[in-house]
């Protein structure tokens, strides 16, 4: 078969701390910090995503960051009694289930 198809392709296998770093600094530049339950939740959501689907660890921590980040602001009072120069902060019950 290599004959017929002369073409590899390779990709790089990232750790979970890999993966994780990239989705708090993903986080970060939409202005939004972890607590430390929520990088735990965080880190296990990406330990889970990355047995089921290898290849598309950096896509789906950004997917799971993006809907934790959906919930945060989905919240019933989201925003009306934060300080504006106050921190976003994802919690642990923005990473439940999807």
């Amino acid at each position: 078969l290599l004959d017929m198809f002369p073409t590899e392709y390779a990709y790089y296998e990232y750790s979970v701390e890999e993966i994780v770093d990239h989705g708090v600094t993903y986080a970060a530049k939409k202005g939004w910090k972890l607590d430390d339950m929520a990088l735990l939740a965080f880190s296990a959501a990406v330990e889970a995503v990355g047995e089921e689907q290898p290849g598309r660890e950096l896509i789906e921590a950004e997917n799971i960051m993006d809907d934790a980040i959906e919930r945060a602001e989905s919240g019933l009072f989201s925003g009306l009694f934060r300080k504006k120069e106050k921190a976003k902060i994802l919690h642990e019950n923005h990473f439940k289930q999807r």
